[in-house]
This record gives C-alpha cells, structure tokens and sequence, in this order.
C-alpha cells in the first residue's frame, strides 16, 4: 500500500470498536488498512458502485483477513444509510487523479475542464453523504489523490497536502473534520 493510503487511513484513526462507513471502497487497500488499525473489532460499511470491484473488495477482504468489513454493491448516493449511525467516515472521493501524473502521464490529455466541474459536484454530494452518517462529534476524513484546488474540500479541517517532489509518493489531499 502506498504511503499516501496509509496517511488516509491515519488520517481517519479509527478505533477498536467503532463503526466506520467508506462511501467509496474498491479497491480497499485504505479499507483493509482501517480494518487492521481497529485490531479487527467494530464494523467497516464498505460501499462500491461498480459491481466487480465490489466483488474485487470482498476478495481482498477474504484474503487479508479483515472480517469486520461488510462490503455492500451500493450507490454511495443511494444507499439508505441511517444518519448518525457511523463514528467515523471516509470519503476517497472519485477525482481527477491529476496528483498521479508520474505514474500516469496521460492525465494530462485526458482530463478536460467538464470533467473537473462534474468530479467537484459530485465529490459534494458524497460530502454531504458523509456529514449525514457521522455522528454528533465524529470525525469525516475526505481524501483525493489530485492537488487541483477545485476539488479540495473540508479546508477549515485538519488538512495534509502529500506533494510528490517532498513526498516521494503521489499528490494527494487529506482533510478531517471532527473527532
């Protein structure tokens, strides 16, 4: 796992016990992460859109271990979570990834200004998704791996920026709020 992933997972924090939801899951190296920081006690909701990294996630899940993680096939947008139900939430939000461009040079060509404004609506919308779920006093890590301003949220938060010139890893955004 990449150092960026486990500065997510820290991020978060999240402890024995508790009931954890990660709106956006696959592939679940961040998922797995949380899972082995809770010493396999509590719960992880682990949401997936898309149906075969949904089955991906449940794999990984097996393999490691990490039988805490109830990996649902679910729109994160509409998924009936009960509000107030969750201590902590992580949203790795679906971005432009422009953080990744080392490894992914093609980025540059591929992302266009549309596609910027649909990610930072839709990275909104899954805000909002997770300030619903969290507890009074709980704690919502956002993460993206992009350095793109617009898709930066939760700024009054406790906020990292991972650059890949002084941290040797991806360009990555981490904000927590609360807890």
């Amino acid at each position: 796992m990449s150092y960026s992933s486990q500065v997510v997972g820290r991020t978060v924090d999240p402890q024995p016990g508790e009931r954890v939801l990660d709106l956006c899951a696959a592939p679940g190296g961040k998922t797995t992460h949380m899972a082995d920081l809770m010493q396999g006690r509590g719960e992880i909701v682990a949401l997936e859109k898309h149906g075969g990294r949904a089955r991906a996630l449940r794999r990984t899940c097996e393999r490691v271990g990490a039988s805490i993680v109830d990996v649902r096939h679910a729109d994160a947008l509409d998924a009936g979570l009960e509000a107030g139900s969750f201590d902590r939430v992580l949203l790795d939000a679906p971005c432009s990834g422009l953080g990744t461009l080392a490894s992914h040079p093609d980025l540059r060509w591929r992302v266009q200004e549309g596609d910027l404004r649909e990610l930072e609506k839709l990275q909104g919308r899954l805000l909002d998704v997770a300030r619903e779920a969290v507890v009074d006093g709980g704690r919502v890590v956002y993460s993206v791996c992009t350095l793109n301003p617009g898709e930066e949220r939760l700024g009054d938060g406790d906020v990292r920026r991972l650059y890949p010139h002084r941290d040797h890893t991806d360009g990555f955004y981490v904000a927590a709020v609360g807890g």
